[in-house]
């Protein structure tokens, strides 16, 4: 089947930049087509492959009533190290009981630790397998086997006295914590304090914290861990790494109209982040195709195009492999689930262009596609672009010689 022969200049609409809210094409989820004929290519797969399993973990830190921090635990597939993400609480999100996206942090005030968690495996677009609420004397505990632990500091850690006086807690610059100490920073906020001035010394704190993981190191067993200083263990029994969502503060009336202390998420970061490190997680909200996408460009940059690109036609990148181990291929090829239709997979052609098209002889769980990008993608980008351009530059000339006086 040469199904992705068939793109035509509608392609090109499907830009990064585009400024399109929803996608003209709707795709059916392949997992609701187990009874449809129409189009159905028919070859069963020999063999079912099951990826090795990434368990996740959230911890949310709760003052009082309100959450103060979340932070996400991914496993390596080896059950020896991981990494550790640093969730802005004031990220928008779509939370339950709001008529428009609000702070993350919203949902345990709206539904307590419960809303929380659906909260944020919606955002991230996982399910975690273990889930816990702290407070400022619980981060302690989990930090008090790691003490000293190592931080360098970007900013100044201060807090308000109740007479308004503000005062240092803590100075900027590399220094080694006590858990009380590093707790506090986590939990230290100042009034009207926007999360994304207290997001440098979070990311700060975890980073010390990963970094000396390996003095309770326990790699997991075949039984992932059942808490989080069980996977803080497993994380410092191997490579390990920590990362925050990256987010800009939400300033524009449309998107805030209420001026609230709002962080916007790269979507697309997000979603090559957790494909990254939580594939067999994976919980996409959406109805899309599950895309498995293998960078083999040669190119860094033409994963984030893909993704961008394969998430305005709804589909649902929920595992990437761009590793060293990848070899350049000229052609972009797709292997797809035999239950899909030929028009599900023609609808992919129009993200990524022209591919070489065939069922997948091992089904692989919780995925519908294998997407492997080739050099040839890179080259439909560049043609994309400059069709663009091209329509740009004629809807101006347009619009220019209909101007009155023109």
């Amino acid at each position: 089947m040469s199904a992705g022969r068939r793109w035509t200049a509608a392609a090109a609409a499907v830009g990064v930049s585009a400024a399109v809210v929803v996608p003209v094409l709707a795709i059916l989820a392949a997992r609701t087509l187990g009874d449809s004929t129409t189009g159905t290519l028919d070859v069963p797969p020999s063999t079912v492959a099951r990826p090795a399993e990434t368990p996740g973990a959230l911890l949310v830190a709760v003052d009082g009533t309100e959450v103060v921090g979340l932070t996400a635990f991914a496993l390596a597939p080896s059950g020896a190290g991981g990494t550790v993400v640093v969730v802005p609480a004031g990220s928008i999100a779509t939370v339950d009981g709001f008529d428009r996206p609000t702070r993350l942090a919203a949902a345990y005030t709206q539904a307590g630790f419960d809303g929380q968690v659906t909260a944020t495996e919606g955002l991230l677009g996982v399910t975690f397998s273990v889930t816990e609420e702290v407070d400022e004397a619980g981060m302690q505990a989990l930090f008090a086997p790691l003490a000293p632990i190592p931080v360098d500091l970007p900013d100044p850690v201060v807090r308000t006295a109740p007479d308004g006086t503000v005062l240092m807690q803590l100075p900027a610059g590399p220094q080694e914590l006590t858990a009380e100490q590093a707790a506090a920073v986590l939990f230290t906020r100042v009034p009207n304090e926007t999360e994304y001035v207290r997001l440098p010394d979070q990311v700060a704190v975890w980073t010390g914290v990963v970094e000396v993981s390996d003095r309770v190191a326990a790699p997991a067993t075949e039984e992932a861990p059942t808490d989080v200083a069980g996977f803080l263990a497993a994380i410092g029994a191997g490579p390990r790494s920590v990362v925050s969502l990256t987010v800009t503060p939400a300033l524009d009336v449309v998107t805030n109209p209420e001026g609230i202390d709002l962080l916007e998420v790269d979507i697309v970061d997000l979603r090559i982040l957790m494909a990254r490190i939580l594939p067999t997680a994976a919980s996409p909200t959406g109805s899309g195709l599950r895309v498995q996408l293998v960078n083999a460009t040669g190119d860094p940059n033409a994963l984030r195009e893909a993704t961008a690109r394969l998430q305005f036609v709804g589909a649902d990148v929920v595992a990437v492999d761009d590793g060293e181990d990848v070899a350049t291929a000229a052609e972009t090829s797709l292997r797809y689930d035999p239950s899909l239709t030929q028009e599900q997979v023609d609808t992919l052609t129009l993200a990524v262009g022209p591919v070489v098209a065939t069922p997948a002889t091992a089904s692989i769980d919780g995925v519908d596609v294998t997407l492997e990008l080739g050099q040839d993608f890179l080259a439909f980008l560049e043609a994309a672009a400059e069709e663009a351009a091209a329509q740009e530059v004629a809807s101006t000339a347009s619009v220019a010689t209909s101007a009155p006086g023109g």
